[in-house]
């Protein structure tokens, strides 16, 4: 077992951030998602060893990464959220330290690997203290991964406040990884990035695991389904049709196309698209709106917080 957690609670004052969160994971990708406040960061710091839980069990590769941090930092990396590095050190200096200190041999060459890796090769010789928030961001990533033999990485919103180039790569990059064995947590309020690297989900709210499980176990949660349709053509003779199709539930439409919502696609979406082919109508894109995976955060309360 990589991780688990069991019954893990945590306060600050007098707000309760972790309520009897427990949580097991052995490996692949896992999204660990909530809105903001949720406890994301809290369960991310108590793994890493940086506060100690009120009461529960944590282990890490089955150790108590409060007593023996030392130990379990050299065999994960943690990317924060948010971080404060001295802004006169160039990126290949703060790289350089961290290499050494992990006791890498040929640093030079790892660092240049993973900086070509994410993007920020050109950089490396630039202060920090000037990296735009995406530059820091990939900067961040390959400190992250700077240790080869590291098997669990950790993420925290990595991808907030970045470009789309970033997120690419970034993505890219968890995927390639992954494949050749590493695992990752990936803790995030942004879900549409998760969809195409996770292979399972766990959802937080108010320090509690809500929901758990792969994407269509999850899906299933949905009583009904969001899809947005981008159309041309004679959409008003559409939307007089849609009330003659078994199973839409409502419809309207705004500046961004024709919502519709179904109780169940399967039956339903099919005799949507067939009346858009009887009166001509093109369709230029059908997709769920929002994505599925957001969908079911709403569908979980997430949106009330986020």
């Amino acid at each position: 077992m990589i991780l688990l957690l069991r019954d893990v609670y945590k306060s600050f004052g007098g707000v309760r951030a972790l309520d009897g969160l427990s949580l097991e994971f052995d490996g692949g990708v896992l999204g660990f998602i909530g809105p903001n406040g949720a406890g994301k960061t809290t369960t991310i710091n108590i793994i890493s060893g940086f506060i100690k839980p009120d009461s529960g069990v944590v282990r890490v590769f089955d150790l108590d990464p409060w007593v023996e941090r030392a130990e379990v930092f050299s065999r994960m990396g943690v990317m924060p959220d948010e971080i404060v590095f001295p802004g006169w050190l160039t990126g290949y200096q703060l790289l350089r330290v961290e290499a050494q200190a992990m006791g890498i041999d040929d640093y030079d060459a790892r660092i240049l690997e993973l900086a070509r890796m994410v993007g920020i090769d050109w950089a490396l010789g630039m202060r920090v203290g000037g990296y735009s928030t995406g530059m820091f961001k990939r900067l961040l990533m390959a400190r992250t991964l700077l240790n080869p033999d590291v098997k669990l990485f950790i993420l925290d919103e990595p991808f907030s406040n970045v470009d789309v180039e970033s997120i690419i790569t970034f993505v890219g990059l968890i995927r390639e990884l992954s494949r050749s064995g590493k695992s990752f947590i990936i803790a995030s309020h942004i879900l549409p990035h998760l969809l195409p690297i996770c292979d399972d989900f766990v959802f937080i709210r108010s320090g509690r695991i809500v929901a758990s499980g792969g994407f269509r176990e999850l899906l299933s949660r949905l009583d009904r389904f969001h899809y947005l349709l981008r159309l041309e053509g004679d959409v008003e003779g559409l939307v007089e049709g849609l009330s003659t199709i078994e199973g839409v539930e409502e419809y309207h439409i705004d500046e961004l196309g024709l919502h519709i919502f179904l109780r169940d696609p399967r039956k339903s979406l099919m005799g949507v698209l067939e009346l858009c082919r009887d009166l001509g109508v093109y369709m230029w894109e059908v997709s769920l709106y929002p994505d599925p995976l957001t969908q079911v955060f709403f569908r979980l309360g997430g949106g009330d917080e986020a």
